[in-house]
């Protein structure tokens, strides 16, 4: 009788393991779908003192309501292959990946679930590992939307980007993560930054400390009601903007000395910028009609070149250009999408010298007409950082750059024929005379 009985609850922890493995990858790539939890929990059909109920018509699993979406259950099982302490014991690894419009992909990052060595310890029945097992998904729940990827993942749509998910079995692949990780890291803010934001980040760390301590409060009241449960999830979604300008201030270093300049344009999205020479900035005529717009103009000139107040501005003009013209001919600013231009590269160009009237766009020296960036990374550009002239500029200092203005225009034919410009005309004169038919409307005043 004892040997069943322990045969009885090894084989029923096995399902208990198995179903665990199967909810924790429908949590994480559900919130990286970015669904809310929307199901309210019911009462848990176990019994402290009686063996689980398993009628599959009412059942409902850790007394949590957890949709299953047959996709996710069927990678996951493909990895298990019916061998679950095999599987987990060789990790079994959820990859979260994003993925853009312009084809830019990158992880985000990897859940792994692993069966840990076994560890002697006094466990009174299965019935206490079921319950055990329920906090632990309760915590995936909870840890799985409290961190910025899953704000992202509400904020994910077809026309900016979209986050995928892998199921895959064996060791994680860290590499290709830290890579990406490098890759996207913009380079490191100077120290004089970092003890600027110094007063503000201790700000913020007490104001997380107090949210911290509201969580703890909530956290410690043992209940598996589905009020509380939502109750936390609200705070750590309500927590996520404070999280990010935490992770923001302290993923700063200032291990060595680097210019702010260096700084803005390694971030991603300032792409169409590039550091010049002080030179460039000391030229005057550089600098025209800047005092009229720009407030202090000229304390805000001697803060950014670290000037003494009797210091004089140099004349050495066309420093930078060279610079972008490297951008230029690498297609760092994009390529023209007319055909007939056979993708040509482009210059940032501004439709208003005035801060704040129209974004950068981008022109195009073959057909000389100008384009919104495809990028929406762009469209945030102010366009009066490079103004109305900046190709027009570049061109006249470097003009063996200028290509041949494209000759091959699009002819419109219909049956092989071009069409005559007379046709044009006439359907002009024919929409102008068209006048639509007005539908009969009857009115039922009650008779008939």
């Amino acid at each position: 009788m004892a040997a069943q009985s322990a045969e009885s609850e090894r084989s029923r922890l096995y399902k208990f393991t198995k179903i665990l493995t199967l909810k924790v990858a429908q949590i994480v790539v559900q919130s990286r779908e970015g669904k809310k939890v929307t199901r309210g929990c019911q009462e848990s059909k176990t019994l402290d003192n009686g063996p689980l109920s398993t009628s599959p018509a009412n059942l409902q699993w850790f007394n949590l309501s957890i949709p299953d979406e047959p996709e996710v259950n069927y990678d996951t099982k493909r990895i298990l292959n019916g061998e679950v302490v095999t599987a987990l014991t060789n990790i079994l690894c959820i990859e979260i990946s994003l993925k853009t419009i312009d084809g830019d992909e990158m992880v985000l990052e990897l859940w792994t679930v692993k069966l840990a060595p076994c560890i002697e310890a006094p466990i009174t029945s299965v019935s206490t590992i079921y319950y055990r097992m329920s906090v632990m998904l309760k915590s995936t729940l909870s840890i799985s939307r409290i961190t910025p990827a899953y704000k992202m993942a509400r904020s994910q749509n077809n026309e900016t980007y979209k986050i995928y998910h892998k199921i895959y079995g064996g060791q994680p692949n860290m590499r290709e993560l830290h890579e990406m990780l490098n890759r996207q890291l913009p380079p490191e803010p100077p120290l004089s930054w970092l003890l600027a934001e110094q007063e503000r980040s201790d700000t913020e760390c007490v104001q997380l400390r107090s949210a911290s301590d509201e969580w703890t409060d909530v956290l410690t009241e043992t209940s598996t009601d589905s009020d509380t449960l939502s109750q936390q999830l609200k705070m750590y979604e309500d927590a996520v903007p404070e999280f990010d300008n935490m992770v923001a201030s302290m993923k700063m270093s200032s291990s060595e000395e680097v210019s702010w300049i260096s700084w803005f344009c390694g971030l991603r999205g300032n792409e169409f910028f590039c550091e010049v020479d002080e030179d460039y900035i000391n030229d005057k005529f550089n600098l025209t009609g800047l005092n009229e717009q720009v407030p202090h103009y000229r304390q805000a000139l001697d803060m950014i070149l670290d000037l003494e107040p009797d210091d004089d501005l140099d004349d050495n003009p066309n420093q930078g250009i060279g610079q972008m013209l490297e951008k230029f001919q690498a297609g760092d600013f994009g390529h023209c999408p007319r055909v007939y231009c056979e993708c040509h590269p482009m210059l940032p160009l501004g439709l208003s010298d005035v801060p704040g009237e129209a974004m950068v766009k981008l022109y195009c020296p073959k057909c000389m007409d100008v384009y919104t960036p495809k990028s929406s990374r762009y469209h945030h550009t102010d366009g009066a950082y490079f103004g109305t002239g900046f190709p027009h500029m570049v061109f006249m200092v470097h003009p063996e750059y200028r290509p041949k203005r494209a000759t091959v225009q699009f002819v419109p034919r219909l049956y092989g024929f071009k069409i005559h410009p007379l046709a044009y005309q006439i359907q002009q004169q024919a929409a102008a005379n068209f006048k639509a038919p007005l539908r009969s409307l009857s009115y039922n005043n009650g008779k008939r």
